[in-house]
Order: structure tokens, then sequence, then C-alpha cells
């Protein structure tokens, strides 16, 4: 988590996690992730690995942007909520 953080301090481009639900739940439950991004594709499966299955506690986004691709699928661009 030390390199993840050297690189959000130093603000010095772009880090994108792709399909690892558990390193997803680690930088998640370090405060590490600034944007979240969820495409919705029109299929109903029968399972599948939650996002972030090692969560144990809820984190509340806002919807910021929605992006409707000609195939059906939807991006949403979330950030966490602010408790301030």
């Amino acid at each position: 988590m030390a390199t993840v953080s050297a690189l959000r301090r130093d603000g010095k481009g772009v880090a994108v996690l792709m399909g690892s639900a558990n390193l997803a739940g680690t930088l998640i439950d370090s405060g590490l992730v600034d944007e979240y991004r969820f495409a919705v594709n029109p299929v109903l499966l029968g399972g599948g690995v939650p996002v972030a299955a090692a969560r144990l506690s809820t984190v509340e986004l806002d919807l910021d942007d929605t992006r409707v691709f000609g195939s059906g699928i939807v991006e949403m661009r979330c950030t966490p909520r602010s408790s301030a």
C-alpha cells in the first residue's frame, strides 16, 4: 500500500485497477480509491465475484456521470461521498 499511497500523494499520473476484487477491497479499506467506474452490461448471470468481497462496512458513493454505449453497456463514474 505504500507504493499506491506514494503515487497518490505525488499526483503523477493515474492508476487503474481492473478485475481484482481482493486488491480492490484492500485499497478501499485503506482509503486509497478516489473514483469508481462501473460498467453495467445488460446481461443476467448466475454468479460472480463481489466487487469488494472483503469489505466489512458500506461505502456511500455519489454518481458523478454516466455514459451509454451503443452496445447497451452503461458506465457509471462515482466518487466516495464526503463525510463533511
